[in-house]
């Protein structure tokens, strides 16, 4: 679920109940550590979970957005077969004067994973930045004995290849060493974390096919986003063993435009399919026509546009004006370990997401843009959950959970899911 758009009241799947088993969410990884030479101490590793790029499956016939009928595939393949997918695999050099990391990890907008949340969802947690892709990090720790200051850039994969340019990311990070928070980043890898509070910054750019015949100059536009994150130990700990007792709150504050990735989301935001009509052609109720003794463009309606961007980054209005989409987020997030040990603790997120802008490009009165569906795109979403995690020994961990999201559509209406959820944790 996460941030998949939640299928609409008038769908048959609506109001219908889903069970599943699944073991995608495992992974299995390798790290490893050279000995350091002239100073230079190097890192490599290598990541992998279950969640690989795997054919569709039946959505059930009543999935907003999406059209009856069989999938490329079976559940009982998808899900018995789950498909390697690469998490993390990068190279780290370290040494007094900066560190460089180059492959793939975590984004540094949001300083991800350090801030975040704890659940037993799958991640990204709806609302919340989470994304990993191909880098290179440039970045140097200002160590003192009370407090770190962690300044670093990097260039990335950019959302789109044919803007030619990579997109730029930034931050810094304020630490302090003494104040220690115990934090759950998800369900796995508890431990003590110095309190902090991180600002950071993306900047990228696209060059987008015009809605129009083609060749046709591309249209420049430009995408950026900002975060603010802060972990506070309420009831802070000494170290990783001092767990019983603590309390932490962590949480995120974003705002961007043509940045939905950075969330693991489209919003159901979709591009064109086919050119557009001739002005004054007759359209029915679905925006479909056959023309007749049109000038102009006549001769493209009905062949394939293919967008060259991923969905959810852009969209055209009525006009054929492309626009990047606008988004504003926050999550706040808390975790209370009991005492005497901390082997239960229980956790609880709320975030919120708001487009200022998707509503419009995606609204219900576009018969000239036979590409949308108002019932398949949000434009707003609520999530809650809360989580109760026990360490049955140090290596096994259960987790239970309840979660809830509502979603904006932009036909106007309302659509939620909840969930109850379960997991087992094997940690090596």
């Amino acid at each position: 679920m996460n941030n998949n758009v939640i299928a609409h009241e008038q769908t048959q799947a609506h109001d219908q109940p889903r069970l599943q088993f699944t073991i995608r969410n495992s992974r299995i990884g390798f790290r490893s550590e050279a000995p350091a030479v002239g100073g230079i101490r190097s890192t490599g590793v290598l990541e992998f979970d279950l969640f690989g790029n795997q054919p569709s499956i039946n959505s059930g016939g009543g999935s907003s957005g999406q059209a009856p009928g069989t999938g490329v595939t079976t559940e009982a393949a998808y899900f018995n077969n789950a498909a390697f997918r690469v998490r993390h695999a990068y190279v780290k050099l370290e040494d007094d004067i900066v560190d460089v990391l180059a492959g793939q990890t975590y984004h540094l907008l949001g300083w991800q994973n350090y801030f975040f949340g704890s659940t037993t969802g799958f991640l990204g947690m709806p609302n919340a930045l989470f994304n990993r892709t191909v880098q290179v990090r440039l970045s140097h720790t200002f160590a003192t004995h009370p407090i770190n200051f962690d300044i670093a850039a990097a260039a990335f994969r950019p959302a789109q290849r044919d803007a030619g340019l990579p997109d730029g990311e930034g931050g810094i990070r304020l630490s302090i060493n003494h104040w220690k928070a115990m934090t759950t980043p998800g369900s796995g890898g508890t431990g003590a974390l110095p309190a902090a509070i991180g600002v950071s910054g993306l900047m990228r750019w696209f060059n987008v096919d015009p809605y129009a015949p083609l060749p046709a100059p591309r249209i420049p536009l430009t995408g950026w986003a900002v975060a603010a994150n802060i972990i506070v130990p309420v009831i802070p700990v000494a170290d990783s063993t001092d767990r019983g007792n603590a309390l932490t709150l962590t949480g995120e504050f974003a705002k961007g435009t043509g940045d939905a990735d950075q969330y693991g989301m489209t919003a159901g935001a979709t591009m064109p399919n086919v050119y557009p009509l001739p002005p004054d052609t007759p359209v029915n109720a679905q925006g479909i026509s056959v023309p007749q003794q049109a000038n102009g463009a006549a001769p493209l309606v009905g062949l394939p546009y293919t967008p060259n961007v991923d969905p959810g980054l852009v969209a055209f209005d009525l006009n054929g004006v492309v626009h990047t989409i606008n988004w504003q987020t926050f999550v706040v997030g808390v975790q209370y370990y009991l005492p005497p040990t901390g082997r239960v603790f229980i956790t609880g997120n709320y975030s919120r997401s708001k487009s200022s802008n998707i509503a419009s490009l995606f609204h219900p009165a576009s018969q000239r843009q036979p590409w949308v569906n108002s019932q398949g795109v949000f434009e707003s979403a609520w999530y809650v959950d809360g989580n109760i995690f026990f360490d049955i020994t140090p290596s096994v961990r259960m987790g239970l959970s309840y979660q809830r999201v509502t979603q904006g559509l932009a036909d106007g209406t309302n659509a939620h899911n909840e969930r109850y959820e379960t997991t087992f944790l094997y940690f090596l």
